[in-house]
């Protein structure tokens, strides 16, 4: 490389001046998306596998005393000149079993939320719902589907009773079709069931006849996660215990089920695979909520415990509801632990946000980051190739359909080499 050294020019602005355009105009103050997600923490009854913060004793005071704390949380919120700047794009009750609170609560809650921020015209609200007909009833839909509500999504997990109860969670399957139908009755566009894979008790025949099921029923949206027993959960300790004579299935095992209902929802159910674990009917019934986050969107968690990547911070509540409720009540954010988000971690996030997704778009990679994909990882992203792991076109980065269950082992390959060992939280397999 040969430098000049003479002198010649003043370099005072960079990028260069004349690179500014009539068309760039709009977009100077032009508000940038974000999501928001509401933690409501009560159940009926806390399944066995369940490691999120929830509580299936409370009062209705206690209740009551957490929405209000809630609401002074989102009010604290809407005065920052930073969430201001923003406008919602999602918004996400999940639990904890929001549906379990009472159409006043619901819609109280919802009216304060929206009047504290600006909204997107055509925002997806989201609400999980136990499908138990003490939560589940024909009013409370009607009223979510006056509040705007696009999404309700049920985690049924199993159609069959016997394995549900095995691993600590008793839906009634007859109430669910039930409560199913009233919800497609109510006008709610998007139905979305999530399903576990690998079950204790789980058996090939079994999975089978859930994935009948899941083709009869037709819901929009489908959700698979594979059951981890994680060390917060009754169903560990039972399980370390060996009160269950039936243990956790292989990996091998669980990969065969899963894959089986890849390939049948993708050839018969007409489903197209629109991320690692979701499936939809079609593109336009896809979770905003989820893609918006991976795709580098900013994103509020409000209530106990909750997490938020905001700001270029991945930071979490308060999980101990006296700390929680303490601090807003004295009109403090209930931050407890934060990490700031380097540029190195964006990029790397991204890698593996977008292998998740299946199909990441090289010129969208360039637009948010000023380079193309391969110049940092193209001898990854060769190698993988080579497997058969990855293609690389002219246009995007995707992952082949036989490997689609396989893209959490294919995206840690972008893991920055200092997060490449994480500490295990679950029982291992064998």
């Amino acid at each position: 490389m040969e430098i000049k050294l003479d002198r010649d020019d003043f370099i005072n602005q960079y990028p260069p001046f004349n690179l500014i355009n009539s068309k760039a105009v709009n977009g100077i103050f032009k508000k940038e998306g974000m999501h928001v997600y509401v933690h409501l923490p009560f159940c009926k009854n806390k399944c066995g596998y369940c490691y999120f913060k929830s509580f299936d004793e409370f009062t209705d005071e206690t209740v009551k005393a957490y929405l209000a704390a809630l609401k002074r949380e989102v009010s604290i919120y809407s005065q920052m000149a930073e969430v201001q700047s923003k406008k919602v794009r999602s918004l996400y009750f999940g639990g904890g079993t929001p549906t379990l609170l009472s159409c006043a609560q619901l819609e109280d809650l919802t009216h304060h939320i929206k009047g504290s921020f600006d909204f997107n015209d055509d925002y997806e609200f989201c609400v999980e719902s136990n499908p138990d007909k003490e939560t589940a009833t024909k009013e409370k839909f009607d009223l979510l589907k006056a509040l705007n509500v696009r999404r309700i999504s049920f985690g049924v997990q199993n159609f069959n009773e016997a394995v549900l109860r095995l691993n600590g969670r008793y839906n009634n399957l007859d109430e669910f079709y039930r409560i199913y139908g009233m919800a497609k009755d109510s006008g709610i566009e998007v139905r979305n069931i999530d399903i576990m894979s690998g079950m204790i008790g789980e058996t090939s025949g079994n999975w089978r006849a859930v994935i009948d099921k899941l083709i009869e029923l037709a819901p929009e949206n489908i959700a698979f996660y594979k059951i981890e027993l994680y060390y917060n959960t009754k169903l560990f300790e039972k399980t370390r215990k060996n009160i269950h004579d039936t243990p956790l299935m292989s990996n091998r095992e669980e990969i065969e089920l899963i894959k089986y209902a890849y390939d049948r929802l993708q050839d018969e159910g007409r489903y197209t695979v629109t991320s690692c674990f979701n499936l939809a009917k079609s593109r336009r019934q896809e979770h905003l909520h989820r893609k918006g986050i991976w795709e580098g969107d900013d994103m509020i968690g409000f209530g106990l415990s909750s997490h938020s990547c905001f700001n270029r911070h991945l930071y979490q509540n308060a999980w101990n509801m006296k700390d929680y409720l303490q601090a807003v009540s004295s009109q403090r954010l209930p931050i407890k632990r934060a990490y700031f988000i380097s540029m190195r971690d964006e990029i790397a996030s991204a890698m593996v946000y977008g292998v998740k997704s299946l199909e990441m778009s090289r010129q969208g990679f360039i637009d948010r980051f000023g380079f193309d994909m391969t110049v940092l990882y193209g001898d990854t992203i060769g190698l993988l190739e080579e497997k058969g792991f990855l293609q690389l076109t002219r246009d995007s980065l995707k992952v082949p359909r036989e490997y689609y269950i396989f893209a959490d082992d294919i995206s840690r390959k972008f893991f920055l080499p200092e997060h490449e060992t994480m500490m295990l939280a679950h029982l291992a397999r064998a």
